[in-house]
């Protein structure tokens, strides 16, 4: 099983489970307070309330930061094209601003040929760099030809693996 990602869409893995499971281990949530029944911020343990995330440490999220050709970089390097999530082992895309394959601001929708049950998804219903090519499928062609951070097997994540990369920690933006 590829353990590389593209980090495109929550909504297209939670509407389409069943695509493979995570690689490697579990995150952490970034929580470091316990909760009961009717309030947050809590210190831990919370009796009634065993087992909470914040009682094992904030030690789940450790990055790797890698350069074009899938080498590490520093911690403090500022300018890397992908991260290997040293939890789980799989490997996410960094987003760019060239307007090149991989801006941040090009949309791509769902769509998977061969998918189960007659359903493949939009073909090429999204808005990007090269017209024709703006679905997840040919997404994933495209990099994988390009050879992104050294590796040609990413495939879109699930819904479990883009959660295992949320920091629950950080409050939501309004």
């Amino acid at each position: 099983m590829p353990r590389f990602l593209l980090l495109i869409a929550l909504l297209a893995s939670a509407l389409f489970p069943g695509l493979p499971a995570s690689a490697g281990g579990l995150n952490d949530t970034g929580i470091t307070t316990c909760s009961n029944a009717t309030q947050n911020g809590l210190p831990c343990p919370v009796a009634g309330f065993p087992g909470q995330d914040a009682e094992y440490g904030t030690n789940g999220f450790n990055f790797t930061k890698l350069d074009a050709s899938g080498n590490a970089l520093p911690a403090s390097a500022t300018n890397h094209t992908c991260v290997l999530d040293n939890v789980t082992g799989l490997v996410w895309e960094v987003k760019t601003a060239d307007g090149g394959l991989r801006d941040q601001k090009w949309t791509y929708t769902w769509y998977d040929s061969s998918a189960p049950g007659g359903n493949p998804g939009t073909a090429s219903g999204g808005t990007c760099h090269d017209t024709g090519r703006c679905d997840t499928e040919k997404f994933t062609l495209d990099v994988n030809t390009a050879g992104l951070c050294g590796f040609h097997d990413w495939r879109m994540p699930n819904l479990k693996e883009l959660v295992g990369i949320v920091d629950y920690s950080i409050p939501r933006r309004s």
